[in-house]
């Protein structure tokens, strides 16, 4: 059948295709004062009875009055109750307030007599206590006889309201025997016709039942879901890049593969130990500017977090920062003896001094532009000079640095050298 109907589907020439199945019509009964009982149809029982009429196991206890045993549309289905005055047996309802409730909630139904009532099977136990429907027509002591027959009449107030309810309780619970009392109560809200203000107010609560859509659910209600398996499972994660060992410099991207069997709900990169970063989506990456960082050995280190909060962590990356050393300030060349134009005789000292944030590669002193002292390494040159070697007059000293960055800076000063012969 279902093959067909698929190709049915595809004949342009048909708009519409339905398997043709026998249904049961609402169910009515032949009680001669159902049609007098507005409330019935209000609440939506004649199609709840589709799906239950209720079960001869499922009791529903009255505690008021007592009930009338002998009531015709009750007799039958009283069971032996209890009375809470005196501690006997004895039901009989002094006042007529018990026989109404209960055949509001479950009176004898389809059997061509009196009045219908919600749960047409389930049976009602007694309780004898001391004691809104609206012009509710149900069964009444047979001393409170009205016009309309021995022994039912209009009765209203929210005492009758409650065994309505009382009964499309019975016929939830006989549909689903599985259900508890709060899956009940439950149902019983979420399915009702909201009244006044939206959701639970003072004067409607849950609103007005409704007793098919309370029996719909009740027959799909699960009552012991399946406790969803606890999500032990940690994601996986590895930094993919930098590889480890890998000498790095300016800015990269670090970037970090992660996956969960649900879902991952966020990634840390931790540098040297600290947390650096987070992104809390795919792609996981992250722009790490290394100028900022000390040349040298670094590690990085991924974290990941899954939607129940396990946690794995990725194997410890080392790299080798390597940038430029950057020249942050001026080099400084200086003469510090002799002092320019002075007058030099016999032996004299020659110191230079040099300085710069990158360092030193090496130092030059020149005598009139020949070289006769070279230190490497060192911010400081000494030279002892023998003027002597040198004729009197005007002599040029000149020292020349060179940096680590590549650049050289020199610095010249004149002396006059007079030996006596």
């Amino acid at each position: 059948m279902a093959t067909i109907m698929e190709m049915l589907k595809f004949n342009p020439f048909i708009e519409f295709v339905e398997e043709n199945i026998k249904v049961s019509a609402t169910q009515t009964p032949n009680d001669p004062y159902y049609s007098l009982e507005w409330h019935l149809e209000k609440i939506q029982m004649p199609t709840a009875w589709d799906i239950s009429k209720g079960d001869p196991n499922v009791v529903i206890a009255v505690l008021d009055t007592g009930v009338d045993v002998n009531h015709p549309d009750l007799a039958g289905k009283i069971l032996e109750g209890y009375n809470a005055y005196d501690d006997s047996n004895n039901i009989v309802d002094d006042i007529g307030h018990g026989t109404m409730v209960a055949g509001t909630a479950a009176a004898i139904t389809n059997n061509a007599l009196g009045v219908s009532a919600p749960a047409w099977n389930c049976k009602i136990l007694p309780i004898k206590v001391n004691i809104p429907g609206v012009s509710i027509l149900t069964t009444i002591d047979g001393k409170q006889a009205t016009s309309y027959n021995y022994a039912y009449g209009y009765v209203s107030g929210t005492s009758f309201s409650a065994p309505l309810t009382a009964g499309l309780a019975a016929l939830i619970y006989s549909a689903n025997p599985s259900l508890t009392p709060n899956q009940i109560e439950q149902i019983l809200e979420t399915s009702a016709v909201d009244l006044g203000e939206p959701g639970y107010d003072y004067h409607y609560g849950w609103g007005r039942i409704n007793a098919t859509k309370a029996l719909e659910k009740s027959i799909t209600f699960n009552s012991n879901p399946e406790k969803p398996t606890p999500d032990t499972n940690p994601p996986t994660v590895k930094i993919t890049y930098p590889a480890d060992g890998a000498t790095v410099s300016g800015k990269i991207t670090v970037k970090v593969y992660a996956t969960d069997d649900k879902a991952v709900s966020k990634v840390e990169l931790y540098k040297d130990n600290k947390l650096f970063a987070t992104k809390t989506s795919s792609p996981y990456e992250f722009i790490w500017d290394t100028t900022t960082e000390p040349n040298g050995p670094h590690t990085l280190k991924a974290k990941a977090y899954d939607t129940s909060n396990n946690t794995a962590e990725s194997n410890l990356i080392k790299v080798n920062v390597n940038n430029p050393t950057l020249d942050k300030s001026p080099p400084t060349l200086k003469i510090l003896s002799p002092r320019n134009r002075a007058l030099v005789s016999g032996t004299t000292q020659i110191k230079v001094t040099a300085s710069d944030d990158t360092g030193i590669a090496k130092i030059e002193i020149y005598i009139d532009n020949n070289l006769v002292a070279t230190g490497t390494a060192t911010e400081t040159l000494s030279f002892q000079w023998n003027t002597k070697t040198a004729k009197n007059g005007w002599h040029t000293i000149t020292a020349k640095a060179y940096y680590l960055t590549g650049k050289t800076t020199t610095a010249t000063i004149s002396v006059y050298v007079y030996n006596r012969k």
